[in-house]
């Protein structure tokens, strides 16, 4: 990256985060009692600006949130720490800061075990975000012709690539 770009996108992320990380606190991860339906929304909004800001804290808890999620028994628990709403916000949160191929793996087992046309989705959105350019081919040519991939959700993994 040009050293200008850095800075920009350094100054992005500061900004994001005077922006949003106060409202992070409030918000928290979980629902609260009593709490209007639009903080779910609200929340996922303000959690996915602090992880595209790489927040540390926020950084963190995707991971632990991430590491607790079973593949094995995804189908019949879920994933009882994990909004619905903040599940693609971990994943890609784990799979852009991961130096190996683990959590792209592991996403990718998700994949292959859900059910759910929305959770499917969610998982190819977040098998495209990595930064690994070798993992980004893997997920075009995976999407294109694996054949697990419906064909008006094409655009979700090759969309969130690059």
């Amino acid at each position: 990256m040009h050293g200008h770009h850095e800075v920009i996108r350094q100054y992005l992320h500061e900004t994001a985060l005077k922006i949003f990380k106060l409202k992070a606190s409030v918000l928290g991860w979980d629902c609260k009692p009593n709490e209007p339906s639009t903080d779910a929304v609200k929340r996922a909004v303000v959690l996915g600006m602090c992880v595209t800001a790489e927040d540390p804290t926020t950084l963190l808890e995707c991971q632990k949130k991430f590491n607790s999620i079973d593949v094995e028994t995804f189908n019949k628990n879920g994933i009882p720490n994990i909004a619905p709403e903040l599940l693609g916000i971990v994943c890609i949160a784990c799979i852009r800061h991961d130096k190996t191929d683990k959590s792209w793996k592991k996403i990718m087992k998700l994949h292959n075990v859900a059910t759910l046309a929305a959770d499917k989705r969610t998982f190819q959105n977040a098998l495209g975000c990595t930064k690994d350019i070798n993992l980004m081919k893997q997920t075009l040519d995976w999407s294109i012709n694996s054949g697990m991939v419906r064909n008006q959700n094409m655009f979700v993994p090759v969309g969130s690539i690059g």
